[in-house]
C-alpha cells in the first residue's frame, strides 16, 4: 500500500490486524499454531494408516531411534475415529501434552515411514 494510513486502510484490515496483535501479544498465537500444525499432521498420519490397513503401505521399519516417535504417533493418532470427528475436533479435545508430542515426533515417524526396508 504506497498511501497508508487509517484514511486508506479499510476497516476489516484494522479489525484483522488488531485481533491478530492482541493473539501474539498473548500468546495465543503459537498455540493456535501447533493445533493447526498437528491437525494438519493428523490428516497425514490418519491416511497413511488406513492405507497400512488396506495394504497399499507397508508397516513402519523404524529404526531404534525412532521406535518412540512411531508409537506415540500411531498411539495418538490411533484414536482418531475419523467418522465420528473431523481432524481438528479431535485435536482439539486431545490434552496439549498430545499435540506438542505429535508436533514434535512426526517427522521421526514419517522419516521411519519413508526408509527403505532393511534387508
Amino acid at each position: 500500500m504506497p498511501d497508508s494510513g487509517p484514511a486508506q486502510c479499510p476497516g476489516d484490515m484494522l479489525v484483522k490486524t488488531r485481533a491478530g496483535l492482541e493473539e501474539l501479544a498473548s500468546g495465543r498465537f503459537a498455540e493456535r499454531m501447533h493445533t493447526d500444525m498437528a491437525t494438519r499432521l493428523l490428516v497425514t498420519i490418519g491416511r497413511v494408516l488406513v492405507l497400512r490397513r488396506a495394504g497399499l503401505m507397508a508397516d513402519a521399519q523404524p529404526r531404534p531411534s525412532q521406535r518412540r516417535a512411531v508409537a506415540e504417533v500411531e498411539r495418538i493418532a490411533g484414536r482418531w475415529l475419523r467418522d465420528e470427528m473431523t481432524a481438528a475436533e479431535f485435536v482439539g479435545d486431545l490434552p496439549p501434552e498430545d499435540v506438542k508430542l505429535l508436533c514434535e515426533l512426526a517427522p521421526g515417524w514419517a522419516a521411519a515411514m519413508v526408509a527403505r526396508p532393511r534387508r
